[in-house]
Formats: C-alpha cells, sequence, structure tokens
C-alpha cells in the first residue's frame, strides 16, 4: 500500500561510474582543521536540483553533465580523493584522483505523480568506513515526462553549502560549453591548525568538559526528526538589525 503523498516507482540503474579529471590533477594531501573533524558534520549532505520536461531540455543531460564535471574536476581535484585518518586520528583528504561516483538512472515515473522527492536521496550504507566515502556523487534521474533531477551528494568534512554552491555554478558554465577564467577554488584551511600554546586540542578541551561537575551535557531526544526552515529576506534583516542594537 502506497502511504498518503507518496508514489511507489521502480528505478533502473543504466550506468555507474567514477569521472575524474580530463587532465592530470596534483596529488598532495589536505589538511582538515579541528573544526572538520567534529563528529557533528561527519556526514553526508543531499541537494536535489529538479528541471521539468520542456523544450530547452538538454537532449542527453547525463552525458553533457558527465562530461562538463570531468572538466571542472580540474579545478576542483580534491573532490576525487579519499579521506584518510591520520595516526593522531584526525582525518585530512588525500587526493587520490580516483573519482567522483556518477549514476544515471530511469524512474518509470512522471515527475508529477512524486509526492516526496526525497525518495531519489542516495544514502552511503550505514556501516561504510569514512575511508570508503565518494566526497561527492551526482546522480541523474530521468522521468518519463522528459523531466529529470539531479542529485548532489556531498560529505560535510570537506564542502560546505557555499563551496558546493560555486561548485554547480561553475558546473553549469562547463555544461553549456561556456569558456571562462575560473577563480580557482583554495583550500586554505592551514590558517586554522592549531599554533602556539593557546590552542589546545579538540579531545583535551572535551575532557576538561566532562570532568566539569556543572558541565552543560546536550539533551537526549528518543526520535530525531527532519525538517526545513525557511528565512525570508526580512527576517534575516530583522535579525542582523537586533543583534547590531545588542
Amino acid at each position: 500500500m502506497e502511504k498518503a503523498g507518496l508514489a511507489e516507482f521502480n528505478e533502473e540503474i543504466v550506468e555507474s561510474c567514477l569521472v575524474q579529471p580530463c587532465l592530470p590533477s596534483p596529488r598532495p594531501t589536505l589538511y582538515l582543521s579541528n573544526l572538520d573533524n567534529q563528529p557533528v558534520v561527519r556526514m553526508a549532505v543531499n541537494m536535489l536540483l529538479v528541471y521539468e520536461g520542456c523544450a530547452n531540455v538538454l537532449p542527453d543531460p547525463a552525458n553533457t553533465i558527465r562530461d562538463a564535471l570531468s572538466k571542472v574536476l580540474v579545478y576542483y581535484y580534491p573532490l576525487a580523493g579519499r579521506l584518510r585518518k591520520k595516526e593522531d586520528g584526525k582525518f585530512q583528504v588525500e587526493c587520490t584522483g580516483e573519482g567522483v561516483l556518477f549514476l544515471e538512472t530511469l524512474v518509470d515515473k512522471s515527475l508529477s505523480i512524486l509526492g516526496d522527492l526525497e525518495q531519489l536521496i542516495f544514502r552511503f550504507p550505514f556501516d561504510t568506513a569514512l575511508e570508503d566515502v565518494h566526497l561527492m556523487v551526482l546522480r541523474v534521474n530521468h522521468f518519463t515526462c522528459g523531466g529529470f533531477v539531479v542529485e548532489v551528494t556531498f560529505h560535510h568534512m570537506v564542502h560546505d553549502e557555499r563551496g558546493v554552491a560555486k561548485f554547480l555554478i561553475d558546473l553549469g558554465e562547463m555544461a553549456k560549453g561556456h569558456v571562462k577564467s575560473f577563480i580557482k577554488p583554495i583550500s586554505d584551511r592551514e590558517l586554522l591548525k592549531p599554533r602556539n600554546l593557546l590552542a589546545q586540542d579538540l579531545k583535551l578541551i572535551e575532557e576538561k568538559i566532562e570532568s566539569t561537575s556543572h558541565s552543560w551535557k546536550p539533551p537526549i531526544y528518543e526520535e530525531a526528526i527532519q525538517m526545513s526552515l525557511i528565512f525570508h529576506s526580512g527576517t534575516i534583516q530583522y535579525m542582523k538589525q537586533g543583534m547590531m542594537q545588542e
């Protein structure tokens, strides 16, 4: 029986491959800061880009996006790498050039019948080790109506939303065949590296917090739910004004 608002569908994977940079790329090891190594950011984040079927839709969007991906990875080559754990237990990015996981699927339904696009979200198996996680996954889902959904999955330890937004803009420019001078992405997280005696390791800070009798502990929830909060520009401006007055 179908759940309210949900439609069952079948999808067929027609392609699954690793897309590598189309040109030889550097192979450095990139530092990740203490902020990047916090357990709370050790997760994948999903984004769905929906395109309805119309006369302007590309005849073969998957092939176009795959080719553009190989070109943009020349500049975003760390995304083709993997996480590696150091002797101290912290992670860093090893630029191996292995590639970004690219998937193409055929869905036997129209976009209009799907009540919840979350059904399309790509998820790694629960027991997948961080060293085996792809830093980015792109999947193109084709629908019977001619529309398609591009799903982007990225790892929060390596990306933030602003960085992913820039990546998608550059990917779109490549897909449209525009030749442009890229503002090369920079990974300068070494600026956050602890130095001198003023900086302490996160583990030491956690130990001190736990040893404090009046330390605050987050509440334990029996069930976690996912929800969206929408902040309009007027609301954001109101909050900014309030903080400035304080």
